[in-house]
């Protein structure tokens, strides 16, 4: 007996339209597009609001990515989104649904949370939205399903339901069996795309990111951002982690200012004033001044007028922070390089032998 956890590749490569060699141009020429037509912009359907103007991050026909770390508070975030589009309406004048006529239905599916804790961030949805029991929002749970199943019950879902404009899909990882493997990414991303221009619906998925760093996890995450309309990241602030900063890695139209939120005691997200903090400029040779490379030079070679290599970028990082430029000893490589480059330091000996340092050419 076939074990139904078990979910083969076949499965995600049937073909949706049976394109054949007997077919393909006809298909073709349904697909061309007419540079004497005007077509229309898609309907913005989700706008987060700024101090100069409102910045659309999904439109009809397309999907959307939400990513984070683990905790960082994505469902959270999701929240606000769904809120607003249930509501179709601004949500603390920061999130604003305008779903069109026609297409005021929103569809939440999770594959992660028991059903208990599923209903439980649905109601924070009809709590931030003030309604009570929405008829133009669904709620499913696919926890016990496999991934191929999942697939199937939600494209059965969304086809079969009237009036969808949005859904969400907490946890599109588990759509399919390994986050890794690339036919299947290719698939799943696909599949979002043939159903948002299908149905002209938008859809927005959410995704972990890597512990390591902030890309998306596996090739499912990166065909995602590939072809996602708006990726948005949500990150807990390291000023104060009751803080979660929504912002965009990318987006199509132009970008939306980051906001921040917070979670109060009835378990709401509520906006919180937020300003970022200035980033640190880069230290680098080409931003240094040139009285500051003569004054670090100087220094880096006071001690040793020969100095060996780890001797010398020891010194060159001391001889920076000295002249007020905080770096570490990568970038004090960086600097001996571009030193030796320009024919200021000159290196002598073959490494890693007694007879090889440095020694100074000049002081600019």
């Amino acid at each position: 007996m076939e074990d139904s956890s078990v979910i083969s590749n076949s499965y995600f490569e049937q073909p949706t339209i049976g394109i054949s060699s007997d077919n393909a141009m006809e298909i073709l020429r349904s697909s061309e597009i007419n540079l004497s037509d005007h077509l229309q912009e898609p309907p913005v359907c989700i706008e987060i609001s700024g101090r100069n103007y409102p910045a659309g991050i999904g439109t009809l026909g397309n999907f959307s990515l939400l990513k984070g770390k683990a905790k960082s508070r994505k469902t959270f975030a999701s929240t606000l989104i769904m809120a607003a589009t249930v509501r179709n309406d601004g949500i603390m004048y920061k999130v604003r649904g305008v779903l069109p006529e026609g297409k005021t239905n929103v569809v939440y599916f999770d594959t992660e949370q028991s059903a208990f804790h599923v209903q439980r961030m649905a109601e924070r949805v009809t709590r931030l939205a003030e309604l009570t029991n929405p008829k133009n929002f669904k709620v499913f749970s696919l926890r016990k399903y496999n991934p191929a199943e999942r697939l199937l019950l939600i494209e059965s879902g969304i086809y079969n339901m009237p009036g969808v404009g949005m859904v969400v899909i907490d946890g599109i990882r588990d759509l399919v069996s390994s986050i890794n493997d690339e036919e299947q990414a290719t698939s799943i991303t696909s599949k979002l795309l043939k159903w948002t221009e299908e149905l002209n619906i938008h859809i927005l998925v959410i995704l972990h990111e890597n512990k390591g760093n902030e890309f998306a996890r596996g090739h499912l995450g990166s065909e995602l951002v590939n072809k996602a309309e708006t990726v948005l990241t949500v990150a807990k602030t390291p000023e104060d982690e009751t803080v979660s900063i929504v912002e965009a890695d990318f987006c199509r139209d132009r970008e939306p200012e980051p906001f921040a939120f917070s979670i109060d005691e009835t378990g709401l997200p509520y906006i919180v004033d937020w300003q970022p903090a200035e980033k640190t400029k880069t230290v680098t040779p080409g931003s240094t001044s040139f009285e500051k490379h003569k004054e670090i030079l100087k220094v880096a070679f006071s001690p040793n007028a020969q100095p060996r290599y780890k001797e010398l970028v020891s010194q060159l990082k001391y001889a920076a922070e000295k002249a007020g430029l905080k770096m570490g000893v990568l970038k004090a490589k960086d600097f001996l390089t571009y030193y030796v480059n320009e024919d200021h330091i000159t290196k002598h000996g073959t490494d890693r032998t007694p007879d090889a340092h440095y020694t100074l050419n000049h002081v600019l």
